[in-house]
């Protein structure tokens, strides 16, 4: 439990309104506002995967188009590290105890749009925890 408290901690919320601007930025006429704003969405690019996708569905311009690709393709390593984060999730699942479910409590408060929060919180409901607005009471 303490590798696993250590380890993990709830996603901060993502910023859709920071993403909008990064990706306004995406198409700003200055190279090196482009440049920052594809540094900016790479750092966020697991969590931002979400309105990554829905601006490539928006026929963005092709610098757009392309930057964004690339940003998406650069999150792909960060796919092992969701694994694992699921993996951790389904551990504190099945032990159950009155500490494993704390800390699926702590995690289930995260970033709506993050993977580890959306399986701390089906976990949660699996166990029986009520999930209300954010908040798990027994």
């Amino acid at each position: 439990m303490a590798l696993l408290r250590q380890r993990l901690r709830p996603p901060p919320p993502t910023d859709a309104k920071a993403v909008d601007r990064l990706l306004d930025e995406l198409d700003a006429n200055d190279f090196a506002a482009r440049e920052k704003a594809s540094k900016g969405l790479e750092a966020l690019a697991d969590r931002a995967a979400p309105l990554l996708r829905k601006a490539l569905a928006g026929h963005p311009s092709a610098e757009m188009k392309r930057r964004i690709e690339v940003i998406l393709q650069a999150a792909a390593p960060a796919a092992a590290e969701r694994r694992r984060e699921v993996r951790a999730v389904e551990v504190l699942e099945r032990l159950g105890t009155v500490e494993a479910r704390a800390l699926l409590e702590s995690l289930a408060g995260g970033d709506e749009e993050a993977l580890l929060t959306r399986e701390a919180r089906s976990a949660t409901k699996r166990l029986g925890m009520k999930v209300d607005s954010g908040k798990i009471g027994v």
